[in-house]
């Protein structure tokens, strides 16, 4: 019961973290100005978690690039 309670809170913090970085993902992009600095906490959040998974993809759902995922399992289209 205890390792089911601990892979539990490892499952809600991962989600958090995932969040945390798709929100400060999201804001990075609406506020970007080449000319301006870019606010401190979301660099931190952008630069500092490098394990989530995530494909990046265009507005017409091209894959742009990807990180932490198997590349076949990346660019497996669905049918």
């Amino acid at each position: 019961m205890e390792s089911f309670s601990a892979v539990k809170q490892t499952e809600i913090d991962e989600r958090q973290r995932m969040e945390v970085w798709a929100l400060a993902q999201k804001q990075f992009v609406k506020d970007i100005d080449l000319n301006d600095d870019v606010d401190p906490l979301i660099f931190e959040v952008l630069t500092s978690e490098n394990s989530i998974p995530m494909i990046v993809v265009d507005e017409y759902d091209n894959i742009v690039s990807f990180n932490n995922i198997d590349p076949q399992r990346a660019l497996l289209k669905d049918s």
